[in-house]
């Protein structure tokens, strides 16, 4: 949940960071409980997230809050950090994108960021090929990282 845990850095404490990418994020952890009922493993991945969040949206609404990207997307409009934001119409692990990261990104758009906002879309599968093969290069280049040959 590295997308997740970069946003909520990024709203938390962005004096932290020069620049941030966030990829097949987790941005509204509360919905992202409900669908875990529908995945594989649903039942065993909604005990993880109770032992994580001490309970469940109904029980610990706030929690799952404070867990949420979204929560913090008035911070991270007001930051002025670098974003950029990928997310993918076939990712098998954080399914149904557009309610997570696509609604994330778009949330922060209308907020006009302080920022440079920009986000990647397409169809990828959720693994460390996908990452090493295709986001993590362009993320390196999007932060200036690589030097200009």
């Amino acid at each position: 949940m590295g997308g997740q845990e970069t946003l909520l850095l990024l709203g938390q404490h962005p004096w932290l960071l020069a620049g941030a990418v966030a990829f097949d994020s987790v941005t509204d952890f509360a919905l992202r409980y409900e669908q875990f009922a529908r995945s594989p493993r649903g039942r065993t991945l909604q005990a993880l997230a109770r032992v994580e969040v001490g309970g469940t949206p109904d029980t610990n609404r706030q929690a799952y809050v404070l867990r949420s990207p979204m929560h913090w997307v008035r911070e991270i409009a007001r930051s002025g950090v670098p974003l950029q934001i990928w997310w993918s119409d076939a990712d098998e692990i954080v399914v149904n994108q557009h309610t997570q990261s696509g609604r994330f990104f778009k949330e922060l758009h209308g907020l006009e960021p302080r920022g440079r906002l920009e986000k990647r879309t397409g169809s990828w599968s959720h693994t460390a090929e996908s990452y090493a093969r295709l986001q993590l290069p362009g993320a390196v280049a999007w932060l200036g990282l690589i030097p200009d040959v």
